[in-house]
């Protein structure tokens, strides 16, 4: 990608990613996601954007499995964590956030740039920009005061809005992936004239349709069983049609599903476990239909990777998904939460069973959400 011209300087090609509070890669590995966010950064290296990349992680596993990364892929010797000595989680987390910048401040003072994962941990980055001088990039892929808010968390939602008004203070950029997140930053007084829409990024040539959709095969829905992806009641839909359910995930909601399912005992709800982003692909490319009936979403990336596979994909009509679904041209939206308005949806989407659906989807993707085409866009601003 980069040609020479406005490239970092020798010694400075370095990046300092923060995650999570509480979170690693190897966490990321536990949640099958490990492949699918590290992709940007060994793309960074590979294109020379940077040389190495810190990672300030909350798990000393995260050692040892980069060790083992990198006999498969070489990229991940230049992934050097920075952990505590035992993994820590909750209130220890948030404290090693600031103890642990200053533990590896010699090591942080390498970077040219910082950047966070989410709004929480910020504080970490936010304290590491002020104590080595590091250019912060403020990345977000949702509102969290707005997910408090949304599920009744008012002082949690209050917290959240005072960090995120202290990252959006220290940032050169900030950087988010939903058009109405970037709008309501943009009114704040510290956000203005800093926010950059740059909405997530799929492998579109791993994850490609299937030669031929078979809409006879099982809806399939990917995530956490959790109350804000209003599991139950696509559960209760898919039972009222009398719609076969294949779910991969986890969560605490399984009994439930399972005890619906059971009750209702009019289609097979089949639990695929917790898939591999990787075999992600292929799972999609085995089914036709998606589902993604939430109450409320970021910028859903496990529906622009079923939009990659060409799937027919039937979703909440909520901000984020509104912003990748033209109703009835690239998917269908979901006029409600509740059974009723799911199974309208889906009906609407069994009855036309057009391919083309799938096609234009995958269009929107490759358009909009190509791996290089992101990683251009935010390189831009590391290396202006």
């Amino acid at each position: 990608m980069p040609d020479g011209r406005g490239a970092l300087p020798p010694g400075k090609r370095v990046l300092a990613l923060f995650l999570s509070n509480g979170g690693s890669l190897t966490r990321w590995r536990a949640e099958a996601i490990l492949s699918r966010e590290m992709l940007l950064y060994l793309q960074y290296l590979r294109d020379g954007v940077f040389d190495r990349i810190l990672v300030f992680s909350y798990d000393p596993a995260d050692h040892l499995l980069v060790r083992e990364l990198a006999a498969a892929e070489p990229l991940y010797n230049r992934v050097e964590p920075l952990t505590p000595a035992r993994r820590l989680t909750g209130l220890g987390a948030a404290a090693w956030g600031l103890r642990g910048v200053r533990v590896h401040r010699r090591a942080l003072g390498a970077a040219a740039w910082i950047k966070t994962n989410q709004v929480s941990g910020a504080w970490a980055a936010v304290y590491a920009h002020r104590l080595t001088g590091a250019k912060l990039l403020f990345r977000m892929g949702y509102l969290l005061s707005r997910r408090f808010r949304l599920n009744g968390s008012t002082r949690r939602a209050a917290l959240a809005r005072r960090m995120e008004d202290l990252g959006l203070a220290a940032a050169t950029h900030v950087v988010v992936t939903a058009e109405d997140t970037a709008r309501e930053l943009e009114q704040r007084p510290a956000g203005r004239g800093k926010v950059m829409l740059a909405p997530t990024y799929v492998d579109v040539a791993q994850f490609r349709p299937a030669d031929v959709p078979d809409f006879t095969a099982p809806a399939l829905w990917v995530g956490r069983f959790e109350p804000q992806k209003n599991v139950l009641n696509m559960v209760r839909a898919c039972q009222h049609l009398d719609l076969a359910l294949d779910v991969a995930g986890r969560g605490s909601l399984e009994d439930a599903m399972r005890a619906i399912a059971a009750e209702e005992g009019r289609a097979p709800l089949t639990f695929r476990g917790l898939v591999p982003n990787e075999a992600l692909p292929g799972l999609m490319r085995a089914h036709s239909l998606f589902l993604l009936p939430s109450l409320h979403e970021g910028l859903p990336k496990v529906l622009i990777e079923a939009m990659a596979c060409g799937m027919t994909c039937v979703a909440s009509d909520i901000p984020g998904v509104t912003d990748l679904i033209e109703d009835g041209v690239s998917g269908y939206l979901i006029d409600g939460f509740e059974p009723e308005a799911i199974a309208r949806a889906i009906r609407r989407a069994l009855a036309a069973a057009d391919p083309a659906i799938g096609r234009n989807a995958r269009a929107v993707v490759q358009d909009r959400f190509s791996l290089q085409r992101y990683a251009a866009r935010e390189a831009e601003l590391f290396l202006a």
